[in-house]
């Protein structure tokens, strides 16, 4: 069965048998082959195994696929042995062993990406935060407010003795 093994160095899970038919691999934890780093597109791509060949097809992922530094357009057959790489992250086709001197590979900048909000943690309430700024203390508000209700004071007197001029009453 063909399998597939994870160079890059870091991921928790180096090993991956790939089943007859359409495997998923990706950013998101819907895919069969989760893979977090934040390099990789949410749904990245797919394998499918027939007849022990294994064919690769980019999802039009953001970062690309790549074999031998070319990237891929469409689907490829990927022959054992062949290294490849998604977005950052360096792979090999094998079944069940790989090529020792291609095993480490630290090229791709692990980023676990950060997840979103769970559903079970829409009903909670936010933490409170304290601000680092100390809120203004002193009349300077209290001024402004001042001085705004005398100008509005100033200007119903203005525009009441202008309609008691207009009216003939003076």
């Amino acid at each position: 069965m063909p399998t597939l093994h994870i160079l890059t160095e870091g991921f928790p899970q180096k090993s991956f048998p790939l089943q007859e038919g359409v495997t998923t691999i990706g950013r998101d934890d819907d895919n069969a082959i989760h893979i977090p780093d934040a390099s990789l597109s949410g749904n990245h791509g797919q394998f499918v195994v027939s007849g022990g060949n294994v064919v690769f097809q980019d999802l039009e992922s953001t970062n690309g696929s790549f074999v031998d530094e070319q990237q891929i357009q469409g689907e490829i057959v990927i022959p054992e042995g062949t290294v490849f790489r998604l977005a950052s992250v360096y792979m090999q086709i094998g079944n069940g062993h790989i090529q020792p001197d291609k095993t480490k590979r630290t090229t791709a900048l692990i980023q676990v990406a950060p997840a979103g909000i769970k559903p079970d943690e829409l009903e909670s309430k936010p933490e409170e935060i304290e601000s680092p700024f100390k809120a203004k203390k002193g009349f300077g508000g209290k001024i402004m407010n001042i001085i705004i209700i005398l100008m509005f004071v100033a200007a119903i007197g203005v525009l009441g003795y202008t309609l008691w001029k207009a009216s003939g009453s003076g």
